[in-house]
């Protein structure tokens, strides 16, 4: 890398998702609700597939479908190949939490609250786990363990398969950042401007 620019994508829109990428090419989100497949190595544009909303959730993907909220309160499975939608979900709340795939589901958090644990083949719901408040940040999986916060001011420690709660850490205000685990250990922030490391 030398900092020079390879190429440049214009949008259209203001995007403010972080991207995910396999196989060489390119997924995002934008404000006007379109989702994007972008060559990594041309910026050619593969596909893209219009939403009824803003997309604020980072799209996470698993090989076959990419995975993305959007501000009309749904979750989309759309495949990566064609661009064409293989199912939606409709929640209760716009959905600004960015998904995690782990053992076949797709897991995500609404402004209605919720946990949704969704099968990433048809879209089935297998669970879904209810908070006190909002849900605006991503989701985080380690060792069969959903890790999420709310606008409640709780982390959340949920199990994978089944949705019943593990436990439940408060702290002095929302959390809105991604937990990230390490070695036994979740680290996040709450708005306070507190880091927190919990075992």
């Amino acid at each position: 890398m030398n900092g020079n620019r390879k190429w440049s994508f214009d949008a259209g829109a203001p995007i403010y998702s972080s991207p995910a990428i396999h196989d060489q090419v390119i997924f995002f989100g934008t404000l006007k609700g379109a989702m994007f497949a972008v060559n990594i190595n041309t910026g050619q544009e593969y596909w893209r597939y219009q939403t009824g909303g803003k997309i604020h959730s980072s799209p996470a993907t698993d090989g076959k479908n990419v995975y993305f909220g959007s501000d009309d309160k749904r979750l989309y499975a759309v495949n990566i190949l064609t661009g064409q939608k293989v199912w939606e979900k409709k929640t209760a709340g716009q959905v600004l939490s960015s998904p995690a795939i782990y053992d076949d589901r797709v897991y995500v958090g609404s402004k209605d609250g919720y946990v949704y644990a969704y099968n990433t083949l048809d879209g089935i719901r297998e669970w879904e786990f209810r908070t006190d408040a909002p849900i605006y940040g991503p989701v985080s999986i380690a060792s069969g363990t959903v890790y999420v916060g709310s606008v409640d001011d709780h982390l959340y420690a949920i199990n994978a398969s089944r949705g019943a709660l593990l436990w439940k850490y408060r702290t002095d205000d929302h959390i809105y950042s991604a937990p990230a685990i390490d070695d036994g250990h979740v680290y996040f922030n709450s708005v306070n401007g507190s880091l927190y490391a919990v075992r």
